[in-house]
């Protein structure tokens, strides 16, 4: 029997962060919420304010309301829906705002980007059990808004990070060619959300200034947005530099599969 769950939508309204008379743009900084001391190509964002919602149409009412006013230093919206009445846990890889029952982010026009439906909850309450749907199926390949070797901006939680995509998110043909493989093997672990996800390249550069290549990450599809600023010519052509790379890299050492995937 499904559980009926009482949930709440959490609006989180994020804003860029340039210092006074800083030009708005891509600049190397380090990521605050990272370990690393390494910097990054991007910029800092925040949550300006919270908001709490018995509905999802409530919460995008005022997504438009603030989206109307065009404050030159909003930067979008998430709106994250959580269940009231479970204790769950604070972290979640790929989310940084914790585990939720769905996810979506908004850009600053107050137009919605992008939305996972899926749950990233498999234990609550101190039970090793799921909290609505946790499984992938796949993306609709008519809405996947990026292809390979796309300059992106990769959303996290405080920090913008500029990168390339590599791989794109399974579509529904290649999961359930997965999802059968699953049940043929009776695998207890299955497509969850970290599946739904791009592969991304970005690069770093060091406190001696030297700078660190091929850094390979999974990003969840609501995290990858489009560029909000032009970049400059020679960061471009490092990031397609370090995509022809991998791409020889991978043909190299024979890791594409018949279908084009990558292992």
């Amino acid at each position: 029997m499904e559980k009926k769950i009482k949930n709440i939508f959490v609006l989180h309204i994020l804003e860029a962060y340039f210092v006074y008379g800083e030009r708005r743009g891509y600049h190397f900084q380090r990521d605050v919420t990272g370990f690393s001391r390494n910097e990054n190509l991007g910029f800092q964002i925040y949550t300006s304010q919270i908001g709490y919602y018995e509905s999802l149409h409530e919460a995008e009412l005022r997504i438009k309301k603030i989206a109307n006013e065009k404050d030159e230093n909003l930067y979008g919206f998430v709106v994250e829906e959580k269940p009231i009445g479970f204790l769950i846990n604070g972290f979640c890889i790929n989310r940084e705002y914790g585990q939720n029952l769905s996810f979506r982010r908004y850009l600053k026009n107050g137009k919605i980007w992008q939305k996972s439906d899926l749950s990233t909850i498999s234990c609550y309450d101190e039970k090793d059990d799921n909290l609505g749907d946790t499984a992938f199926r796949g993306c609709d390949s008519k809405t996947i808004p990026f292809k390979e070797g796309d300059i992106v901006e990769i959303a996290r939680k405080d920090f913008v990070l500029l990168a390339i995509i590599v791989r794109l998110p399974p579509t529904k043909a290649k999961m359930k060619i997965a999802w059968a493989r699953c049940q043929e093997k009776n695998l207890r672990d299955y497509p969850d959300y970290l599946d739904e996800s791009y592969a991304t390249i970005h690069f770093e550069v060091d406190v001696n200034g030297r700078c660190i290549e091929d850094i390979l990450h999974m990003d969840s599809i609501v995290n990858v947005l489009p560029l909000s600023y032009h970049i400059p010519q020679k960061w471009e052509a490092k990031l397609r530099g370090i995509f022809r790379k991998y791409k020889t890299y991978v043909e190299k050492r024979n890791l594409v599969k018949n279908d084009g995937s990558i292992e």
